[in-house]
């Protein structure tokens, strides 16, 4: 396929920087949503800049203080993220162009159904919650991601290993919508029993629906889902 002129600019920032930093084009798609700059005090340091060096990180995996020496200082980098997470604009740029590529897509902007998974991950002995995954036999903390049917990213949390997806993002599901339990696997201690810890453990929910399928009746692999549905509360 030949370039087009969208392809040459995207290119020119990557040859005269690093692969990882936002084109002027990128950037513009949440500048608006960037805190303004302080009126007083010392020049402060470019917002693109920062978010360059940000990706750069994620992209190398690298610990702060390995940031190469044509980003900003590690520590304005560092303090200018934590300010950006703890006051929510992480969430709300997420949010906001989550919102756009569904609408790009033909969409409505909030979805009205997720999928839900996680991954366990070990962590070291320096410290913070950990939990064992006894299915993944890890050690650790645990990252549960929903998306919706385009696989945009809709919410994430971070847990110990030991935490269950149903668990963890079960209070985030508003009265009136339903979630759906799923496995691939026919042990009643896998399915039915693990429905039954939920409900006890979240007394709001209200079992609707359960299905299994049988290799030996429906010819394709054993599967059970669950339907758990909150109702509307009535005062």
């Amino acid at each position: 396929m030949p370039w087009n002129e969208a392809d040459r600019a995207k290119y020119d920032v990557i040859r005269a920087r690093y692969s990882s930093d936002m084109s002027e084009a990128e950037f513009a798609l949440i500048a608006p949503l960037l805190p303004p700059p302080k009126r007083r005090g010392r020049k402060p340091t470019s917002s693109q800049a920062i978010l360059n060096a940000l990706f750069y990180m994620i992209r190398c995996g690298c610990p702060w203080r390995y940031l190469p020496k044509d980003f900003p200082p590690f520590t304005t980098v560092q303090n200018r993220f934590y300010a950006w997470r703890d006051s929510g604009l992480w969430t709300q740029i997420v949010a906001v162009l989550v919102m756009d590529a569904r609408e790009a897509q033909g969409r409505q902007a909030t979805p009205t159904a997720v999928v839900v998974d996680s991954q366990s991950v070990k962590t070291t002995e320096a410290g913070g919650p950990r939990g064992f995954d006894a299915g993944k036999k890890v050690k650790g903390r645990k990252r549960h991601l929903a998306v919706d049917t385009l696989g945009l990213p809709i919410e994430c949390q971070i847990t110990v290993a030991s935490t269950q997806d149903r668990d963890a993002l079960a209070p985030l599901l508003k009265a009136g919508g339903s979630l759906v339990y799923s496995t691939c696997s026919l042990e009643p201690e896998e399915n039915e029993e693990v429905v039954r810890q939920f409900l006890r453990a979240h007394s709001d929910f209200r079992l609707t629906k359960t299905e299994t399928t049988l290799p030996w009746r429906d010819g394709f692999d054993g599967a059970f889902a669950a339907c758990l549905h909150r109702p509307v509360a009535v005062e």
